[in-house]
């Protein structure tokens, strides 16, 4: 990631998919990961990888263990972790194809 050019333009790392915390090349793949963490951030109240050091919110991002949401929305089915934890993927290959297919997903186990 390079430097801001000036305070307050930092991206935020909330919604960064593990390849851009690294540099890598990004793609559609990214933007689902990113709605995953919106979609998480809506559903808990809070993002999965907040942290008050950006450094450990960009590892959580990398390495960290994505939280249980029914742990905190007990009226969630424990299902949906499962989506979440694929839409999250580390690797992007394990993601969804689509922000449609995850968001059919997600909307199949809430409904």
């Amino acid at each position: 990631m390079r430097e801001p050019e000036s305070p307050g333009q930092w991206p935020d790392l909330d919604y960064f998919a593990p390849e851009q915390v690294r540099g890598e090349h990004v793609d559609a793949r990214a933007d689902q990961y990113s709605l995953a963490c919106v979609a998480f951030r809506m559903l808990a109240g809070f993002a999965p990888f907040a942290r008050p050091d950006r450094a450990d919110t960009a590892r959580g991002h990398i390495k960290g263990t994505l939280p249980s949401l029914p742990a905190y929305r007990p009226d969630l089915p424990f299902a949906v972790d499962d989506i979440f934890v694929r839409a999250m993927a580390k690797d992007a290959d394990d993601r969804y194809q689509s922000c449609g297919a995850f968001a059919a997903a997600l909307q199949a186990c809430m409904a």
